[in-house]
């Protein structure tokens, strides 16, 4: 499953502003600003025009050029980044919000929306042409913060916008899907019946600019206060005025984007190629020797030359984002994805020997031909063969390899699900079965291909061969778990617990 961010088309007059706004009016109306004082938003207003400097202002306009100044109430907005909810709190490493749109289960597509935390410090300042009106709104704010016992809050209702090309992915992921579903529902029902939260369409006042958009509504946001502050009139100012500076502020979550999960794959198809994305070239290379002593020593506990991590092997295509899930002592050598056909014959999957960007051993490559019954058994060969449908690995009774490489399933195919097939190496020496080592007792010309899997080994320090020497090689190498025996159980354990507690005492 591919997850990509989609940074927001806007935030600013469809989240910020109506939220800010909301917690305004709340806020007036608590201390009674909501009368017939003239009310200025700057918002995000680039250039604030000074009093007359519009050729339209006459002494008749709303910004009163008379030379008479009003009671006026002027707000501002200040946001700033803040580590509420975001940052080290909250890395978003998985999902942390409810999705929005979600196709239950039939594909893996879900779009999510992303926030980061936001501190909004918003100003309230208020003009009078009395002193004394000034020290009575300074007065009543006084008192009524006292009076209160909790913190004020307010509700907010905001819309985040869908970006058109979101709407066009799914369109031509709902095209894929009656390519080979002819029962898909038309667009519009399959789209509503994946969303998880009401979708509407806003615009603006003239009706253009339509957007798909998701309402939200947001419950109990905390207003902190500051105190008023009152300033007298300046000499350098123009009217006599008092003012009255009103501060609070909230923590808000900003709308940043969209997180969209989505397939590689519809049923059989791949993805249109400008939804895929490219490859990071620097995972594909291999680490420095060279490099710090801390580096080093680190990497000694691990794989140093990254050949059992995704994507650190052949994996064909590159963009492909599955991953092969660790198993222990295996490790992967290539990966391939293939395609089914919806007929109930027996599936080719490919063949393991034609795929490109890889060069097999021919001693290797003869083994595996000659071993092709046990190709799919785990413990019966070194290089096992895995196929896979979707996260589900196939039953390995359910498949077959021919005299050339070609793997071929006898069931009919899960359309839904992707096939891969992924070849690896079992390095678990004291996992091989018994039959594998019969076989290689009986094949005498096979030998060189268990010492190329164990380079670092003295094979040539045991005179009459090798082979007759089964318990010490495998003790020297230490790889797998060994033969499984008799597993002891809780209720065992239990019991020996109780004897030994009973001898204790009895001594």
């Amino acid at each position: 499953m591919l997850e990509t961010f989609i940074e927001s088309e806007e935030d600013y007059n469809a989240f910020f502003r109506p939220a800010i706004h909301d917690s305004i009016r709340q806020v007036l109306k608590f201390y009674g600003l909501n009368s017939g004082n003239q009310i200025y938003f700057n918002g995000e207003n680039e250039i604030t025009p000074l009093v007359g400097s519009l050729a339209t202002d006459d002494v008749r306009s709303t910004r009163y050029t008379d030379g008479v100044f009003r009671n006026k109430i002027f707000v501002t907005a200040e946001v700033e980044q803040h580590e509420f909810n975001s940052g080290n709190s909250n890395q978003r490493r998985m999902e942390t919000e409810l999705p929005t749109w979600s196709d239950g289960g039939e594909l893996p597509l879900i779009l999510t929306p992303s926030f980061e935390g936001r501190r909004i410090t918003v100003g309230v300042t208020a003009y009078f042409n009395s002193r004394t009106l000034a020290k009575q709104f300074v007065n009543k704010i006084n008192r009524l913060q006292a009076n209160q016992m909790v913190e004020m809050n307010f509700s907010a209702t905001v819309h985040l916008l869908i970006n058109p090309q979101i709407i066009e992915f799914f369109k031509k992921v709902h095209a894929l899907l009656v390519q080979w579903n002819p029962a898909t529902p038309e667009l519009p029902d399959w789209f509503d019946a994946g969303c998880r939260a009401p979708i509407t369409t806003i615009a603006n006042r003239i009706g253009n600019f339509a957007r798909m958009v998701q309402p939200m509504k947001l419950d109990n946001i905390g207003i902190r206060f500051n105190d008023p502050e009152t300033k007298l009139a300046r000499k350098a100012e123009v009217f006599g005025k008092y003012e009255v500076t009103l501060s609070y502020n909230f923590f808000f979550q900003e709308f940043i984007g969209w997180e969209l999960q989505y397939p590689l794959m519809v049923y059989q198809s791949q993805i249109p190629e400008e939804f895929i994305p490219a490859p990071q070239e620097q995972h594909t290379k291999q680490f420095n020797k060279r490099v710090a002593p801390e580096v080093a020593f680190a990497a000694s506990f691990a794989f140093p030359d990254r050949s059992i991590q995704v994507p650190y092997y052949v994996k064909l295509p590159e963009h492909d984002p599955w991953k092969w899930k660790f198993q222990d002592w295996i490790q992967p050598v290539l990966q391939a994805r293939c395609t089914v056909e919806d007929v109930p014959t027996p599936q080719i999957g490919g063949n393991i020997f034609d795929l490109p960007g890889y060069v097999w051993n021919e001693k290797v490559k003869a083994y595996m031909l000659r071993r092709r019954e046990w190709a799919f058994s785990h413990t019966h060969t070194p290089f096992l063969v895995q196929v896979y449908s979707g996260d589900r690995k196939v039953h390995a009774p359910q498949l077959s390899m021919d005299e050339t490489g070609l793997i071929t399933l006898s069931r009919p195919p899960e359309m839904k699900n992707t096939y891969r097939i992924v070849v690896t190496l079992d390095w678990a020496i004291r996992d091989y079965s018994d039959a594998f080592w019969d076989d290689i007792r009986n094949n005498r010309d096979d030998w060189p291909v268990v010492e190329s899997i164990f380079p670092f080994y003295d094979w040539d320090q045991y005179p009459d061969g090798w082979i007759h020497h089964l318990d010490e090689i495998r003790a020297d190498i230490a790889k797998g778990w060994g033969r499984i025996g008799h597993r002891i159980n809780n209720y065992m354990m239990n019991l020996d617990l109780v004897a030994f507690n009973l001898l204790e005492e009895k001594k």
